[in-house]
């Protein structure tokens, strides 16, 4: 899981995101991260960049108008999956500082447990079945995707970094429980 903050004018050399299977960024850092020499014409298009470089699930978080991730398999005929998410609603913001941060540590978070899942279950380190891909591609990133939101939307709304960081329960009480 990378997430370049700040993000490099240019981006980084291209073997950096060899081994990089989830790139968390926000529009600007995704507009200074497009593909060397070809400024960028959209999120589709850097998200394309990004995969054909090895990077399974680009996320551009787009501040109070949501997030948007683009997922896909390695290899040819791959399986591809795009969504546009809103933000979760604010009450009152009052300070921004930690919004980015409690976003990736929440799908961070996420992406863990279902991970941790997958392993109580004996499935650790086998490839997914195609219906666990569409699974995997919708349910479990749109909820980590809502869970994320949500968390940052907890946190726009104090004052500070660190004391602005929502507890889980506060997110949204089952989120103790795996993601299916």
């Amino acid at each position: 899981m990378f997430n370049p903050a700040p993000a490099p004018p240019g981006g980084l050399p291209e073997d950096v995101y060899e081994g990089v299977d989830h790139l968390i960024m926000n529009e600007t850092e995704a507009e200074l991260m497009a593909p060397p020499g070809r400024p960028a014409s959209g999120r589709d298009q850097v998200a394309r960049y990004f995969h054909q470089l090895g990077v399974r699930y680009v996320v551009v978080t787009l501040g109070s108008k949501g997030v948007w991730y683009s997922a896909t398999d390695a290899g040819e005929g791959s399986y591809r999956a795009t969504n546009e998410m809103p933000a979760a609603q604010v009450s009152k913001v009052l300070d921004t500082t930690a919004a980015g941060d409690t976003f990736v540590g929440a799908y961070a978070v996420s992406v863990a447990r279902w991970r941790e899942q997958r392993r109580a279950e004996g499935k650790a380190g086998l490839d997914l079945s195609e219906e666990e891909k569409v699974l995997r591609y919708t349910k479990v990133l749109d909820e980590a995707m809502e869970v994320s939101t949500r968390a940052s939307a907890r946190c726009v709304e104090r004052q500070g970094a660190m004391d602005s960081i929502p507890w889980e329960d506060e997110i949204c009480p089952t989120l103790r429980d795996p993601v299916p």
